[in-house]
C-alpha cells in the first residue's frame, strides 16, 4: 500500500533503522537479509531526500530529519498494532495477547501473586513482561516498549511536563513504617525523632538523580541522616537489617508480608510522613482499548484487596 509515494510496508523498515541505527541489527531486528535492509535504505532515502543514516567514525548517527521522523514513525506504528489488538469486546479466555508492566519490587510482591493465578485460571493466552522501574518509563510508555506502569504518585514540575499524553489513575495507598531488627541493641517498643536521626541508615537509591519518596518525605521534614546504605530497592533493604543498628523507611504492606520470614520489627515514624500513593500510568491511546483496559481493571480489583 502506498500513500503519497511512500510504500508503507517501508515504515517497519525506517522504524527498526531508526532504533537500531544500524543496517546490520535492523535486518537482524526484522529477520530480514541485509541487502534487503540495503535496499529499503536506499529508497527511504530517495522518499526523504535526505541521508537519514550517516557514518560518524566508526558509528552510524541520525540526521537532523530522521530525528525528527523516530517519534513520530513509532506513533503510527502503535496505533497501526492498536487497531490489530482493539476490540470493543475483550474475551480473556479466548485472546492471545502479551503486555509489558513496569513496576518496583514492593508493587511486585503485592500484585503479582494474585495476578498470576487470575490470569492462569481466566486468562491462559494472556502473558506478561515485568520491567524495572526506571527514570525513562514515561518515554517508554509514549514509544510502545511499555503497556503500563505502577509508579509513586509524585508531583514534581518535571514529572507534570512529561505526562501531556499519558493517562494515571489512583490503584493504592500504602503507610510507611520504620523497620530495624528484631534485635536492635538501642531501639525498644517507641522510636523516638532523636533515635531515628542518630541510627545509620539504609536508603533507598534510583539511578541518576531521580529522588526517592524516602528522600522527599526527609527533606520534607527537614531531617539530615547518616546513610551508611544505600540499595536499588526495598527487598535489599529489608534483608540488610538483621543483626545491625541500621534503621530504614519501608512501605507498610511489603513489610508485614517480610515480616514473618526476616527477623525485624516495625515501629512507627517518630515524625510526620505522607502516605505512599501508587498510580497506573499509561499513553492515553491505550484508553479505549479494551484489552488494556481489561488489565487495568484487574490490578485494581487486585488493588481492593489489599490490607
Amino acid at each position: 500500500m502506498h500513500f503519497n509515494r511512500l510504500d508503507l510496508n517501508l515504515l517497519v523498515g525506517l522504524d527498526a533503522l531508526l532504533q537500531e541505527k544500524s543496517v546490520t541489527r535492523a535486518a537482524e531486528r526484522l529477520h530480514l537479509t541485509q541487502p534487503t535492509m540495503s535496499g529499503a535504505l536506499r529508497k527511504l532515502r530517495e522518499h526523504f531526500n535526505d541521508p537519514l543514516l550517516e557514518r560518524t567514525g566508526r558509528r552510524m548517527e541520525l540526521t537532523p530529519r530522521a530525528e525528527e521522523l523516530v517519534n513520530p514513525v513509532r506513533e503510527i506504528l502503535i496505533r497501526i498494532q492498536g487497531l490489530e489488538d482493539s476490540d470493543d469486546f475483550f474475551d480473556p479466555g479466548r485472546v492471545r495477547r502479551s503486555f509489558s508492566v513496569a513496576m518496583t519490587d514492593v508493587v511486585s510482591s503485592l500484585f503479582l501473586p494474585e495476578i498470576m493465578k487470575r490470569l492462569v485460571r481466566e486468562a491462559p493466552g494472556v502473558s506478561l513482561r515485568i520491567e524495572s522501574l526506571t527514570p525513562d518509563m514515561h518515554e517508554q510508555l509514549v514509544n510502545g516498549e511499555l503497556n503500563l506502569a505502577i509508579r509513586a504518585d509524585v508531583h514534581s514540575p518535571q514529572i507534570h511536563s512529561i505526562m501531556e499524553n499519558l493517562a494515571d489513575e489512583f490503584l493504592f495507598e500504602d503507610q510507611w513504617v520504620c523497620a530495624v531488627s528484631a534485635d536492635h541493641p538501642t531501639v525498644g517498643d517507641e522510636l523516638s525523632l532523636e533515635e531515628f536521626v542518630e541510627l545509620p541508615h539504609a536508603s533507598l537509591r534510583f539511578p541518576g538523580e531521580v529522588p526517592t519518596l524516602q528522600e522527599i518525605s526527609l527533606m520534607q521534614a527537614s531531617l539530615d541522616i547518616d546513610i551508611r546504605l544505600a540499595a536499588p530497592n526495598f527487598f535489599t533493604l529489608f534483608n540488610a537489617l538483621p543483626g545491625t543498628s541500621l534503621v530504614t523507611l519501608v512501605p507498610r504492606l511489603m513489610a508485614e508480608r517480610l515480616g514473618g520470614s526476616t527477623p525485624v520489627r516495625l515501629l512507627s515514624p517518630p515524625f510526620e510522613i505522607s502516605p505512599l500513593r501508587e498510580m497506573l500510568v499509561w499513553h492515553s491511546r491505550d484508553s479505549t482499548d479494551a484489552g488494556h483496559r481489561w488489565l487495568r481493571d484487574l490490578f485494581k480489583e487486585v488493588a481492593a484487596g489489599l490490607h
